[in-house]
């Protein structure tokens, strides 16, 4: 052990107390250079003798409980390229010093409300690449050296309380690709410039109050690949020119108050992967979807509105989708047979809380990948075979209450036999 270079942990959970699971790292494995402990609940400070492990050049302690200051020993690791510490209880001053440590390219601070960042002026040549300072209480006192770092490509920033100086002057980062900034949910934002940035091609709004349609100047923002505008107090109806973002992979509107139809381009644009309109007021029905869908679609969430009229069997038979979350809409009629059901990917399906009608094909009973079926609050009737459950090996939740069904085990066993993962 005492060689090792490479440690990755993710998600096995590390039986530590305190700060002792930094202290265990510096004594096993001196001459580590890339550790990831991301979802081990590991909590508490590290320790001082973490600084031991001078040859660090990744650290990604991301999505854990750990407490107390980010160590200034940090920017004494001249190796040091990747460092995320996202969504962990840092509190105190960041070490200003780390944002200039000569090999840094990735630094991720992000969801450490209770840590302040003051940045510091950047040296010419920086060659930081991605800077991640989302919901930490960072200082608005941006030194004009940010907006000349030439090699970022990822800036993600919470904007409350910045003058719009500052806002716009990200307008010089023309490097940018990855783009996201969130608002307090009342600013009224002058975004325009977004669309000079050449090289853009993932766009993240959230939180602001654009108090009505989908900013006119996206569309010349041709080069997206991802474009989320959620939560932005949008209204009106969805334009027809998003179809001509046609590199467009991934979409998500959700959380405005968008209405009239879903236009048919954004379910055959022929590079989408992951649609998202929740939480919208948008009506109409889904049988004018065309029977030639993008076969990349993975993810669809229409969750949370108004769309009426069956749901049409196409959306069962896309290839690559892994996730349909159709709940609290108003959609009614039977659900049909889904064919080829032994080749699909599927593993969630939400059809929660809408009208929908007649028995449960037992075809969704044989998608050996669901991990998540909800079908409870609708009218759907007949009986329900629990014997039937045990092929599906990895669910994990069921959800078939307030219906007017009944339930049997023609074999007689108790449910939870066949399926000892179900909750």
């Amino acid at each position: 052990m005492s060689n090792l270079r490479s440690l990755s942990l993710d998600t096995v959970q590390i039986l530590s107390g305190g700060s002792t699971w930094s202290i265990a790292l510096a004594d096993s494995v001196p001459l580590l250079q890339d550790i990831s402990l991301s979802w081990c609940g590991i909590s508490g400070p590290i320790h001082y003798s973490f600084s031991q492990l001078r040859f660090l050049a990744t650290i990604n302690l991301e999505v854990n409980g750990i407490s107390g200051q980010v160590p200034s020993f940090f920017a004494q690791f001249s190796f040091l390229r990747y460092l995320r510490l996202f969504d962990n209880d840092f509190e105190g001053q960041f070490p200003t010093k780390i944002f200039q440590l000569a090999n840094l390219t990735y630094l991720d601070v992000s969801s450490n409300p209770s840590l302040s960042v003051q940045l510091p002026d950047f040296p010419p040549g920086n060659i930081l690449e991605s800077l991640d300072l989302r919901e930490t209480n960072l200082s608005v006192a941006i030194p004009k050296s940010l907006f000349h770092l030439d090699s970022l490509k990822a800036l993600r920033l919470s904007t409350t309380g910045f003058p719009k100086h500052l806002i716009t002057s990200i307008a010089n980062l023309t490097s940018l690709e990855k783009l996201w900034l969130s608002g307090s949910g009342i600013e009224k934002p002058a975004l325009s410039w977004i669309a000079g940035l050449k090289n853009l091609t993932d766009l993240m709004l959230q939180d602001y109050n654009f108090s009505g349609p989908i900013p006119w100047w996206i569309r010349n923002c041709t080069n997206l690949t991802g474009l989320q505008l959620s939560s932005c107090s949008l209204s009106g109806e969805l334009p027809t020119w998003i179809g001509n973002l046609t590199k467009l992979s991934f979409l998500d509107l959700s959380g405005n108050r968008l209405s009239g139809k879903i236009p048919s381009v954004l379910f055959n644009h022929a590079s989408l992967e992951g649609l998202d309109l929740s939480s919208n007021e948008l009506y109409g029905t889904l049988e004018h979807i065309p029977d030639r869908l993008s076969t990349f679609l993975k993810y669809i969430d229409l969750s949370n509105n108004n769309l009426a009229g069956k749901i049409p069997k196409v959306l069962f038979t896309l290839p690559s989708l892994e996730e349909l979350i159709l709940s609290s809409n108003e959609l009614c009629g039977t659900l049909e047979d889904i064919p080829d059901h032994l080749s699909t990917f599927l593993h969630i399906i939400d059809l929660s809380n809408n009208n929908l009608t007649g028995h449960i094909p037992k075809s969704l009973f044989d998608l050996t990948r669901l991990q998540y079926l909800r079908l409870d609050s609708n009218q759907f009737e007949g009986t329900v075979d629990l014997s039937l459950l045990w092929k599906m090996k990895a669910l994990d939740k069921l959800r078939i209450s307030n219906n007017m069904l009944s339930v049997i085990d023609v074999e007689g066993g108790y449910p939870f036999t066949y399926i000892p993962r179900i909750r």
